[in-house]
């Protein structure tokens, strides 16, 4: 039964090429934790949301003010519209993002929810992109008074570069 849940996501969209559809999926991504660890975490058991390839890159073990270095590739330099997705639940922290030190259009992005989710695609603003290596910058910022105490999870789903 789990395979052919797979196998309708897939057939859905959600296993499409990466590459064919822009996106970067946050867990094949080079990442580097101030604290904490960050490692792909499996979310074929989650019900409540849908996921690129059912799977997200899941950052522990972080606290307000520490920050998460996700590197990513451009081929061609230019202006682009920067998107992502990122996950949702009740142990998960507040965020602000930028990509090459320039802050994102969301200020703050709240990651609680009562439910193990994922987010809506986010526009994170537009930036001119040297060809070669960027970086998103994850920084927790607080956490939902809702949110469980003392875990600041984090998890990003994948970039689409538009």
């Amino acid at each position: 039964p789990e395979q052919l849940v797979h196998l309708v996501a897939w057939l859905q969209g959600a296993g499409d090429a990466g590459a064919a559809s822009g996106r970067l999926e946050g867990e094949t991504l080079p990442a580097k934790a101030s604290a904490g660890k960050a490692s792909p975490q499996a979310m074929g058991n989650f019900s409540e949301g849908r996921w690129s390839g059912d799977r997200h890159l899941f950052w522990t073990g972080g606290k307000p003010g520490d920050t998460l270095t996700v590197t990513f590739p451009v081929k061609d330099a230019g202006r682009r519209k920067v998107h992502a997705v990122l996950t949702k639940a009740p142990d998960y922290g507040q965020v602000r993002l930028t990509i090459n030190g320039a802050v994102a259009s969301t200020v703050e992005i709240d990651l609680y929810d009562a439910k193990v989710t994922n987010t809506e695609e986010i526009l994170l603003g537009e930036f001119d992109l040297k060809a070669g290596e960027q970086k998103l910058e994850i920084t927790i910022s607080g956490a939902n008074p809702k949110a469980k105490p003392d875990r600041w999870f984090a998890a990003l789903d994948y970039l689409r570069l538009e």
